[in-house]
């Protein structure tokens, strides 16, 4: 099983106190308080306590009626903080499509009454969801539209968390440099704020940036990070961190094969989730204390263990630890030679697995097309708002002056412009968005798909399970790849290595040896660099489909990187049929690919004054078989 990792974002984690009795004042002062904006305040204390204690129907009733009440008012703050913990609640329950909406009202309302706190608070919350759920471009967008606004407040505090957010959501992005920088800066303000629980999330966020490191003693160990925010967690009482510290710190003293350390504090991490009623939190654990007792081969054990994880994973409706359970109870019997529930396990296993493999990618593909629709909505509804308010504006400056009605209308021209300048680059970004689809659906067409799937389907009806499970991993592999990089601007050396290694070895299960490849990136080259996604692999599946189409053996890709004057040099060789002796249909099928390449280049140009520099030319001109040799020169 994959380690258990616990991401922290949330800042307002705090001292747990008992709920039942804070509810039960809220309800008693409630019973007695008449229908204004004391009752409205009221409902929206106890719709946020409603939260806390997990009863979310509840929360969403009474911060409903709340609603309802400051609309027949009107009560405008109450308004808008009945929409906040709507929102709250929906997302606390999982349900992120239904708690948005309510979350862009409040922002909206609080634009309006001009609460720079409020809409501070708002976007920060909007985007630490988008950071939650991997939508990591609008968790920037709105943490930093967020960070703007508390530095013109001069609100340190609200800026500290704000840092620590950005430190969650580039952690998430698995971006180590910038994640470090904000949550070293987050516990730095957060300790001279005094703001222990936030001080406590920093170090441990620091902690699964670190983790991974075996050394003891290092200071920005994730071990030292773990222990220094337990520490301050148990200062204040704050169990939810202190269960997150002790299950990460129990995965490093297993690495450190201390099992005994190991189980001590997976032992406690899963008191408090118990207490915490975080079911999937104590799956997690029951897991790992598990790993521990198979490894030992204490089988009886750690079949418990694995039992109690497995009803769990059911009970919570979660298939990944629903396949990780059952492999490991699949193997344990099979150890006790009771082949009958290790066959039933491994069935528990397998169904759940592909649950998951469709899950994730049925939910990828869908949110790919949704995205779009989503971001186009969201830019139409604020552009609507922004006009709105510079006529509101508009109309009260005519009763000013002379001299106020001119600079009135220049700010509007100002505006005006601003407008238009923001459509045309959402126009660029819509036309950018739909090539990247192009692209997608030419790199993974049905064809390719068709063929897998068949090569994959003759492997298991000849009983080669082996191959068949490699391809199938291959091709798994590259989906996800693809679905990814579609959605980023950027990805790194090292992945789009990974995703052509990936390709080329489920082309080489295809083709046989009629073609043979060669990555070859550059001695020291950081792998880290960020460049566009999915360049290269178009022109590679147009080598193999058309240009080496008639070649029985002897084919050849290559790929190689390297830096030469500050850009990265990316070059694809081949030896097949080359342009100009590709017939007619299959050269159209080329020049597509070059077309989508050359548009995508051009809009990402635009974005910076370094341009990238795309060629494409016959590899081997003196030759019968010219090849076509593709060349992208990309500025780090």
């Amino acid at each position: 099983m994959k380690k258990t990792l616990f991401f922290l974002g949330i800042l307002f984690s705090g001292i747990l106190c008992s709920q039942d009795k804070v509810i039960d004042s809220l309800q008693a002062l409630l019973k007695v308080a008449p229908k204004d904006t004391s009752k409205v305040n009221l409902l929206n204390q106890l719709s946020n306590r409603y939260t806390d204690a997990t009863n979310y129907d509840q929360a969403v009733s009474s911060a409903q009626q709340a609603l309802d009440l400051s609309s027949k008012l009107p009560f405008r703050p109450g308004m808008a903080r009945s929409n906040v913990m709507l929102g709250r609640a929906f997302w606390k329950k999982g349900n992120i499509d239904a708690g948005l909406p309510y979350y862009f009202k409040a922002e909206k309302l609080y634009a309006d009454m001009a609460d720079k706190p409020g809409l501070a608070k708002t976007d920060a919350a909007i985007g630490l969801i988008y950071a939650y759920h991997d939508r990591f471009p609008q968790s920037l967008q709105y943490l930093y539209k967020a960070l703007r606004m508390y530095e013109v407040l001069g609100d340190s505090e609200g800026i500290a968390k704000i840092h620590l957010n950005l430190g969650f959501s580039y952690l998430g992005q698995q971006n180590g440099p910038k994640a470090k920088k904000y949550l070293l800066l987050a516990s730095k303000e957060l300790k001279k704020a005094g703001n222990i629980g936030g001080q406590a999330t920093a170090l441990i966020n620091l902690g699964n940036l670190y983790l991974g490191r075996v050394p003891k003693s290092l200071p920005d160990s994730a071990m030292f990070m773990y222990q220094q925010g337990l520490k301050l967690a148990s200062a204040i009482g704050d169990i939810k961190n202190q269960g997150i510290a002790l299950v990460n710190m129990g995965i490093i003293y297993r690495d450190w094969g201390d099992t005994t350390k190991a189980l001590e504090t997976f032992f406690k991490s899963m008191e408090i989730h118990k207490k915490l009623n975080d079911k999937g939190g104590v799956a997690a654990v029951l897991m790992d204390i598990g790993i521990i007792y198979k490894l030992q081969y204490k089988n009886k054990k750690a079949i418990v263990y694995f039992e109690d994880a497995a009803a769990l994973a059911k009970e919570v409706n979660s298939w990944e630890y629903t396949f990780y359970s059952q492999n490991h109870l699949s193997e344990l019997y099979a150890r006790q030679h009771d082949y009958k529930k290790a066959f039933a396990a491994h069935v528990l296993r397998s169904n759940a697995y592909d649950s998951l493999f469709n899950e994730k990618n049925t939910k990828k593909i869908v949110q790919a097309e949704m995205d779009f629709n989503f971001e186009k909505k969201e830019l139409a509804f604020k552009a609507e708002a922004e006009k709105r308010e510079a006529v509101y504006k508009e109309e009260n400056r005519r009763q000013k002056t002379i001299i106020i009605a001119a600079i009135a209308v220049l700010g509007l021209m100002i505006c005006i412009t601003f407008l238009i300048i923001r459509q045309i680059k959402f126009r660029n970004e819509q036309r950018e968005i739909q090539l990247e689809h192009q692209l997608l659906r030419t790199q993974m067409n049905p064809h390719f798909i068709f063929n897998s799937l068949q090569a994959i389907q003759n492997y298991i009806l000849t009983n080669k399970t082996m191959d068949a499970a490699k391809y199938l991993s291959s091709f798994a592999r590259i989906t996800r790849s693809v679905l990814e990089g579609s959605r980023m601007e950027l990805i790194s050396v090292e992945k789009e290595v990974e995703l052509l290694n990936n390709y080329l070895q489920l082309q080489k299960l295809r083709f046989g040896d009629r073609f043979d490849y060669r990555i070859d990136v550059q001695p020291g080259l950081d792998t880290n660099m960020l460049i566009p996604p999915m360049l290269s692999q178009p022109f590679i599946e147009n080598a193999l489909e058309h240009g080496m189409r008639d070649i029985e053996s002897g084919g050849l890709i290559l790929v190689n990187m390297a830096v030469k004057e500050d850009r990265l040099v990316l070059e694809i060789k081949d030896n097949g049929q080359g342009l100009s002796q590709t017939p007619e249909p299959k050269r159209i099928h080329q020049s597509l690919a070059t077309a989508i390449t050359r548009e995508r280049i051009k809009l990402m140009n635009r974005k910076q004054s370094a341009k990238i520099i795309f060629t494409i030319e016959d590899a081997y001109p003196d030759q019968v078989h010219k090849g076509v040799k593709v060349s992208f020169s990309i500025p780090i």
